[in-house]
């Protein structure tokens, strides 16, 4: 059937992605605040601060949020949405946290990546940030707290209804899945 390699993948036992993959079709993803974010501007009469701005990154997708100006623990609570394909189980959440300049290019601040496999369908999360590579390091970087939500939109749906009748096939359909 042409369900047969997501279904070699199922899991019944738990409530993670991998318990009806056809029915986990997006990734929303709630950036809630950060907390400990290293400061990267140093300031003459106030206190040492930075300007953090999120990009979130997962499926293809590119997201960042606002920036938040001077602040070691900002609050953004945006939302962004990715739609999930097929291959989500292997899809990766990555998450860098930097200090916005507008002149001289932003600094690194620190990386977290959540693997989307061993999520629930609904997750509240402190992640810390790590190096580039997202591993955490010696360096207290900080954290940032997510919720995520594995959800189904019928938008974004890649295998449509099954037909009721079994006749003869008539039409062909095609989903590219990447670019």
């Amino acid at each position: 059937s042409k369900y047969a390699d997501l279904a070699a993948w199922s899991d019944s036992q738990s409530n993670t992605l991998a318990h009806d993959p056809r029915k986990v079709n997006v990734l929303d993803v709630t950036l809630i605040s950060a907390s400990g974010l290293l400061a990267m501007d140093t300031n003459l009469f106030t206190k040492n601060s930075s300007d953090p701005l999120a990009r979130l990154s997962c499926a293809g997708q590119k997201f960042a949020s606002t920036v938040k100006k001077q602040r070691l623990d900002p609050y953004w609570n945006e939302t962004f949405r990715f739609p999930l394909l097929d291959s989500s189980r292997d899809e990766i959440l990555e998450i860098q946290v930097e200090d916005y300049d507008l002149l001289s290019g932003n600094d690194f601040m620190g990386k977290c990546r959540v693997a989307l496999k061993y999520l629930q369908k609904r997750e509240r999360l402190k992640v810390p940030l790590g190096d580039r590579s997202g591993v955490k390091d010696a360096k207290e970087r900080g954290e940032v707290e997510l919720e995520v939500t594995l959800g189904y939109d019928p938008q974004y749906d890649y295998f449509p209804a099954e037909p009721r009748d079994r006749g003869e096939p008539n039409l062909l359909m095609i989903g590219v899945t990447r670019g």
